[in-house]
């Protein structure tokens, strides 16, 4: 008897239990190896966005103290115009500059008076302008404000474009200027330069251990 007859499954009943025994395992394989590749897929999918769900916390919480720190350098310095008493604009002015000269992230830093009328600022840039329509002024008048980033309005003509040709951006980091009692006497704003927090950002991406490539949105 040949090999082929013998392994011919309608001859043999041995021939017929072998090849249904072989299809069996052939067919639990199959779907032992589908259900571990699922279960790796899960696994791993789980494991990048756990990991994705870290980087983001971290980002955020790095690019929260930043703005926390540049927020306090603003109402410190208010306070120290405050408590000089000095009320000449070139004095003011040279204070501010001081600051901007630690910290250039300030694009621009100024004082308005009760009215809204800008009485010392950076560079001499927006001096005498009226400002008492602007969102951070109202704000600033009444408490400590960081506002939304925005393009240039009274600044996009006065202060440099971004590296990539496109009108600047800012974040407005505001605060009062309180004598103590009674309404505040001016108001101190800073114009963060979104170009800082685009430069802050990427640097954060690249401090982290990954070899993903990966994109923040804000």
């Amino acid at each position: 008897m040949t090999l082929a007859a013998r392994l011919n499954p309608r001859l043999h009943l041995a021939a017929a239990i072998g090849w249904s025994v072989f299809a069996l395992v052939t067919l639990a394989a199959l779907v032992s190896a589908n259900l571990a590749g699922a279960e790796a897929e899960n696994r791993a999918r789980a494991d990048a966005q756990r990991l994705l769900a870290q980087f983001a916390t971290q980002i955020r919480d790095t690019l929260a103290m930043n703005l926390a720190v540049r927020r306090s350098i603003v109402q410190a310095t208010a306070a120290q115009i405050v408590a000089s008493g000095d009320v000449d604009a070139d004095a003011i002015r040279r204070h501010l500059e001081a600051v901007q000269a630690q910290f250039p992230e300030f694009a621009w830093l100024g004082v308005a008076d009760a009215r809204g009328r800008v009485v010392a600022a950076t560079g001499g840039v927006l001096h005498g302008a009226d400002v008492s329509a602007r969102p951070w002024f109202q704000h600033g008048l009444q408490h400590p404000y960081l506002g939304a980033v925005h393009a240039a309005l009274l600044l996009a003509d006065k202060l440099p474009r971004a590296p990539d040709g496109k009108p600047p951006r800012f974040v407005d980091v505001v605060a009062p200027l309180n004598l103590g009692t009674g309404p505040a006497i001016g108001v101190l704003a800073g114009h963060l330069s979104w170009s800082w927090i685009d430069r802050l950002q990427a640097e954060l991406l690249r401090s982290l251990d990954t070899h993903r490539q990966l994109d923040l949105l804000l």
